[in-house]
């Protein structure tokens, strides 16, 4: 049997390749456009992203369950570019302080990748309250929004984000593996 070559994402740990649909120049770009590293040297942006996608992908429902479950993935952090698992606090101080708008603005730059519609069409859509409902629907039924890792606005919008974010991301992977099943089959 030959390889399948028409599958781009064979070999790779699976969170690996929900990451790599984030291109790392936009990313970087949108740090220094937002300064959203500026007060932080060892906990970036992109290690707040990978700690709220593990969280939500993987379903836990605290910060402590988070950060316990990274530290027991400890030789295999650095596929997704993490130098080690964080404390609770330093990932609890980041949802509480780094503005959310950074993650506003990622979500809606993946929107605008991958969906082909402009910043402005995506910021309209965002605006319509019924969809919005059915949204978030979505959401608390395919993934751990029950529970919130912090207790101001910001953090509650981060996660909120992130939690787009990996909807977003999951929908992209279905629709490049041309799979026919429901979104929860594909969150599982």
């Amino acid at each position: 049997m030959g390889k399948n070559t028409e599958i781009n994402f064979v070999g790779q740990p699976i969170f690996v390749q929900i990451l790599k649909l984030i291109d790392k120049w936009l990313f970087v770009s949108l740090v220094k456009e937002k300064k959203s590293d500026h007060y932080y040297k060892a906990f970036r942006s992109w290690d707040q992203l990978i700690i709220m996608l593990f969280r939500i992908l993987s379903k836990c429902d605290s910060m402590a369950e988070t950060c316990e479950g990274l530290k027991a993935l400890v030789g295999k952090l650095n596929h997704p570019g993490l130098q080690r698992a964080p404390a609770k606090s330093t990932a609890g101080d980041g949802l509480r302080n780094r503005d959310s708008s950074f993650f506003e603005a990622l979500y809606y730059k993946l929107v605008e990748q991958y969906f082909d519609i402009t910043a402005e069409e995506a910021a309209f859509i965002y605006k319509k309250r019924r969809q919005i409902e059915l949204l978030f629907k979505k959401m608390k039924q395919n993934f751990q929004l029950h529970y919130f890792n912090g207790e101001n606005e910001n953090a509650f919008r981060t996660q909120v984000l992130c939690t787009l974010i990996a909807q977003l991301l999951l929908t992209v992977i279905q629709k490049m593996a041309n799979v026919k099943k429901a979104f929860s089959t594909v969150v599982n």
